[in-house]
């Protein structure tokens, strides 16, 4: 006997199945025997009775077990609602708060009943080393303006003395000037 994709889904109970199936089997029995037996139309009858019966009572139990369903979900839809709501009392008013302590502190956790609040402090990182210096970035475009003269820029030292220059030549001058005079 194999079940109807109705029996999959319908939730009905495996004795509410096979009397279901039960009936429908008889039903068809009855039926068969009625077709096969031309001559007793009492029989027939009788079968036909019989069949209308069967699927009076299989349509009976399909809607028993339709009622068991839609019951089942309905409680189940009420369970559900009243769990949400319990963990929603039992949790909803909890808040925490995260804070950071000094570098090798330890961690811990507190709760703080007076205002349902759980405090959370986490240590912070040690502080990692510099990284390398990057590249030195390209250089920029020419400057298409001149910049300001910068100032005279201090006396340097004085020089060595040169060396001396040859002997000029003979005053003749002085000469005619003593025979003059004289």
């Amino acid at each position: 006997m194999s079940k109807s994709g109705f029996f999959q889904t319908s939730g009905s109970t495996a004795s509410a199945q096979n009397t279901i199936q039960g009936s429908v089997d008889a039903a068809a029995a009855s039926a068969t025997a009625a077709a096969s037996s031309e001559t007793d139309a009492q029989t027939a009858q009788s079968a036909a009775e019989a069949a209308r019966d069967a699927a009076q009572t299989a349509q009976t139990a399909s809607e028993s077990a339709r009622d068991t369903s839609v019951s089942s979900a309905s409680a189940a839809s009420t369970s559900a609602a009243t769990a949400a709501s319990s963990v929603d009392t039992k949790f909803a008013a909890i808040t925490t708060t995260t804070t950071t302590g000094s570098a090798g502190s330890n961690a811990a956790v507190s709760y703080n009943t007076g205002n349902t609040r759980f405090d959370f402090t986490v240590p912070a990182g040690a502080t990692g080393p510099t990284g390398p210096t990057g590249p030195t970035g390209p250089t920029g475009p020419a400057s298409t303006v001149a910049g300001p003269t910068g100032p005279t820029g201090a006396t340097g030292p004085t020089g060595p003395t040169g060396a001396t220059g040859p002997t000029g030549p003979a005053d003749t001058s002085a000469l005619a000037f003593a025979i003059a005079l004289g």
